[in-house]
């Protein structure tokens, strides 16, 4: 199940771990002067966002542990650290030279027969 935790209040989530291991998705909203500062986030198997808000010290000295998650973003206000772990989900398949479906087929060109009574 996805999970959103959200830190608006001054100084709210201040010291704290977020363990979203249970979790598929895991969102984390931290909002107002010093909220999530700092802050361990331990994202879940599916996408992990850490939204910084605008505001005084908003994420400061903020750790992500992305092990694990399908992607992880960092939206907002995010320390240039946090930003630098960004990834997102790996492609589900790589491209194939040999396609499951046959090529499209033309019937071959046609030549008019020049007109010999000229």
């Amino acid at each position: 199940r996805p999970c959103t935790v959200i830190c608006d209040g001054k100084a709210s989530c201040i010291d704290t771990t977020i363990v979203g291991s249970q979790a598929t998705d895991l969102t984390v909203i931290c909002s107002q002067e010093d909220a999530c500062k700092p802050t361990l986030v331990a994202c879940g198997r599916g996408h992990c966002l850490v939204d910084c808000q605008l505001g005084v010290n908003v994420c400061g000295g903020i750790t992500v542990n992305s092990f694990g998650a399908s992607s992880f973003i960092c939206d907002g206000n995010c320390p240039a650290i946090t930003r630098a772990q960004q990834f997102t989900a790996s492609p589900t398949r790589s491209p194939t030279n040999n396609p499951t479906t046959a090529a499209p087929t033309t019937p071959a060109p046609t030549f008019a027969t020049p007109n010999p009574t000229r």
